[in-house]
């Protein structure tokens, strides 16, 4: 016995598989039998009939099976065991089997517990245990695919939204992203028929059909719904309904599993809005729509791959829409479903990226069998097993083929103009890249007095006229946009042109253009430029020309011009070099209550650090400069990005400030909806200030931005209301959580009447429709006391801090 535990000592230390214990005498002089019967089943096998070897084999191994003698020092040893390791077998060796024996065995909880009487041969013993670690082998297997299949349910329930309901359409199952999209808890659906989330815009002939498919035919159905939350506002779901049938084919219960295409909708609907404002007569727009409507449909491709990166399973929708068989697939390296440009080091660098976070979600092309190139949303998730070992992965994919090549031809018309067949603004700017020549800008004067003297359709009729003309001139002919025309002649010197513009000018005066039988009266100012940037240069001759009443002007550079573009350079420079140094940065300054002077959130406002001149740069002197080049829209990404950082370490609410240039930026606003899905936990601190100005025409644009954040639970506020451009009627439309009364109004409000009575004029309005304010620009006691008294809610200025670098601190 010595050596058996001298051996055993050892196995403790050196083997990992799981082990069976034997505490029997039975077993001394056969021990080699033993060790045969649990290696051939992967098992180490132990001997030892103290209960302190006992004791400390438990406490070190993965034992899953126990040959024990029943002895009166056991019980205690058996009781322990029940309570601590449940799952473990038993056979306990007996003579006799009595009844204290057997009225112990009710009070033990173990997953296998027999008995065997004495005597017993080895034969019978051995017999025993090769039938109990079958038994225990099928278990484990058992075990371990319950652990992949509940893996699998995870990751549908994690990623899709699911419900089940019995035969009669009653729910009795919801997970928590159906809780989380319905806005409803799911005590409040189940036992509760699916129509209480119905929305009353879905025909009743739809869902004739879904229960004609999955209850008569007991196939799955497919399709688009709009459903209603429970505060009334609507959500779309791509959605597949599978009725589960027992043996004899009766339906036991529906699952439905859904997709949330809501975005994808509203894009769609806000895509179709802008193209029946700009394009009213594009006769090709119901195809086009029926296209990405389609796209949307095919929602689901899904494959599972192997550690090694092998096909191990695609769906129907997978070979569908690659051109495969499912043959042709299966174990098939998945790098050879990607086109050429695509480098394997980037997919296992996407694999890294997902042991590391969980999961992996990016934009990523694939190759069809037939050589065509598709565009997929794709979602990669790693499947374990209990000892967070990955088994393979999951891909989910969504085909935005038809949307990237719908995105392309929405380029392509915006380079066009429908009504006079000419180029638009985006072609010229194409056109001229790398040309030399001159251009020449033609703007119509009064053109607006024309349209109300014979409405749209007239007016229509004279730029059809106008551009005819222009088409004489040159193949490089333009509509910019309204009245504006361009043409551009390739390789000539500006004084050619310059004679150009006089005959076009004559033109213009002797012919006639006529509308209704009536001759209407057309005249034009030109502007010329042989200047890069071309229609810079150009329009700003043209804009040269109305102040001096010139009908023709040319682009020159004089000297006061290049000194101010020299700084304007200089400028330039700094931004380029502030964005790659990281130096573009927010202040933030403290908004506080008047009643408490408590800070209720602060202001980010942009600055620029010059390292070289070691001073900090107002945005009064870079902003505007800025907009003349690309880098207006980075300032702004990273003012944006720097901002929820800053949220994000301290939990104290922010505003925002968001121009009209952003506002019709789509790249800003699809950053902005990044940054705000990445951190909706914490979205509803935010407040974007819509800066009033005299630049914003589309409020249309303005009410999709704040439709967009505020899905977030964004606040959203007017800045500089009451600055001179209000549209009152306009701006409250918008329905603002917060104005902020311009500075021009507050800062002399304790001695200027007539200011007092314009903010107190804005305070009734505001409280009237239950809209907070602010009032900007306090740097002294009696304004803050004026401003306090008059019921203003919120308060900023010197008066209470300065804008100041709170990262920092």
């Amino acid at each position: 016995m010595q050596n058996i535990n001298h051996f055993l000592i050892e196995q403790v230390f050196n083997e990992k598989n799981k082990s069976i214990l034997i505490s029997s005498n039975i077993v001394n002089n056969n021990y080699k039998k033993f060790i045969s019967l649990s290696s051939s089943k992967n098992y180490n096998s132990f001997v030892s009939t103290k209960i302190q070897n006992i004791n400390f084999l438990f406490s070190s191994l993965d034992i899953s099976l126990l040959i024990i003698d029943m002895k009166e020092d056991y019980l205690e040893l058996l009781k322990s065991l029940s309570k601590n390791k449940p799952g473990l077998f038993v056979i306990v060796i007996a003579d006799p089997i009595s009844n204290q024996f057997l009225n112990i065995k009710k009070n033990l909880n173990f997953t296998f517990f027999d008995f065997l009487k004495k005597p017993i041969t080895i034969e019978e013993l051995i017999y025993k245990i090769d039938n109990s670690l079958d038994i225990l082998s099928s278990l484990n297997m058992t075990k371990s695919k319950y652990k992949l299949l509940n893996q699998y349910k995870e990751t549908i329930d994690k990623y899709s939204i699911v419900s089940k309901t019995d035969s009669k359409g009653n729910i009795t199952y919801v997970n928590d992203k159906f809780c989380k999209t319905s806005g409803y808890k799911s005590n409040e659906l189940l036992g509760k028929p699916h129509k209480i989330i119905r929305h009353e815009d879905m025909s009743s002939q739809i869902f004739k059909t879904m229960w004609h498919t999955i209850k008569d035919l007991k196939q799955v159905w497919k399709g688009k719904i709009k459903n209603k939350k429970k505060d009334g506002s609507h959500y779309w779901v791509d959605t597949i309904i599978n009725p589960i049938l027992d043996s004899d084919g009766k339906i036991i219960e529906y699952i439905a599993l859904r997709t949330d295409i809501t975005e994808l909708e509203e894009r769609k609907e806000f895509l179709k809005k802008q193209f029946n404002i700009t394009y009213d007569k594009l006769e090709n727009i119901n195809s086009i729509s029926k296209l990405y409507e389609e796209t949307l449909d095919k929602t689901t491709i899904i494959l599972r791959l192997s550690n090694d990166l092998k096909i191990l399973h695609v769906n129907e929708l997978f070979c569908e829409t690659f051109g495969y068989t499912k043959e042709e697939l299966i174990g098939r390296d998945h790098h050879d479903l990607f086109p050429s440009e695509i480098k394997k080091e980037f997919i296992l660098d996407g694999i890294k990226i997902i042991k590391e976070k969980g999961f992996w979600k990016g934009q990523l092309k694939g190759l069809c069998k037939n050589g065509d190139i598709k565009h997929f949303i794709t979602t990669v998730v790693p499947l374990k097993d209990k000892n967070d070992k990955i088994l393979e992965f999951m891909v989910i994919r969504v085909d935005i083929t038809k949307v990237v090549q719908y995105q392309k031809e929405k380029e392509f018309l915006l380079s066009y103009d429908e009504l006079t067949k000419l180029k638009g603004r985006n072609a010229l700017n194409n056109d001229l890249k790398n040309k030399k020549g001159t251009l020449l800008l033609i703007d119509i004067i009064d053109f607006k007095k024309l349209n109300s003297l014979i409405g749209y359709e007239g007016a229509d009729e004279i730029l059809i006229s106008v551009a005819n003309l222009l088409k004489e001139e040159s193949k490089l002919t333009y509509r910019l946009y309204g009245d504006i025309f361009a043409v551009f002649y390739e390789n000539e010197k500006i004084e050619y042109v310059n004679t150009k513009a006089i005959n076009l000018m004559l033109k213009f005066e002797s012919h006639k253009f006529i509308y209704d039988n009536f001759e209407i009266p057309v005249s034009i100012n030109i502007g010329i430029s042989d200047t890069v940037p071309y229609l810079l240069t150009a329009e700003e001759a043209i804009s040269r020309n109305k102040k001096s009443f010139n009908k023709i002007a040319r682009y020159n550079y004089d000297i006061n011009e290049k000194a101010s573009d020299f700084k304007n350079l200089d400028m330039l420079i700094k931004i380029k070099d502030a964005l790659e140094n990281d130096n573009i940065v927010p202040y933030f300054q403290a908004i506080v209550s008047l009643e408490t002077k408590e800070v209720v959130k602060y202001e980010s406002l942009v600055r620029l650090i010059d390292e070289k001149e070691n001073k900090i740069i107002s945005p009064y002197e870079f902003l505007e400069i800025s907009k003349k080049s690309k880098m207006y829209s980075q300032i702004t990404k990273n003012v944006l990005r720097k901002s929820i950082e800053f949220l994000k370490s301290t939990n104290i609410p922010i505003s925002i400030n968001i121009s009209f240039e952003d506002l019709i930026n789509s790249n800003v606003l699809n950053y902005i909806a990044f940054l705000l899905q990445c951190n909706e936990k914490i979205a509803n601190l935010i407040t974007f200030e819509i800066l009033e100005s005299s630049e914003i025409k589309d409020y249309e644009q303005i009410n999709l931005f704040i439709n967009l954040v505020r899905k977030y639970n964004c606040k959203v506020a007017i800045d500089d209301f009451g600055s001179g451009y209000s549209n009152f009627t306009q701006l409250l439309n918008m329905k603002p959580d917060i104005i902020k009364i311009d500075g021009s109004l507050i800062k002399n409000i304790d001695k200027d009447i007539n200011s007092r009575n314009i903010v107190e004029s804005i305070l009734i309005l505001a409280k009237k429709s239950q809209i907070k304010t602010v009032a900007e620009f306090i740097d002294n006691k009696k304004v803050h006391n004026v401003v306090k008294e008059l019921g203003i809610d919120y308060g900023q200025g010197f008066y209470y801090a300065k804008p100041e670098d709170l990262m920092k601190k």
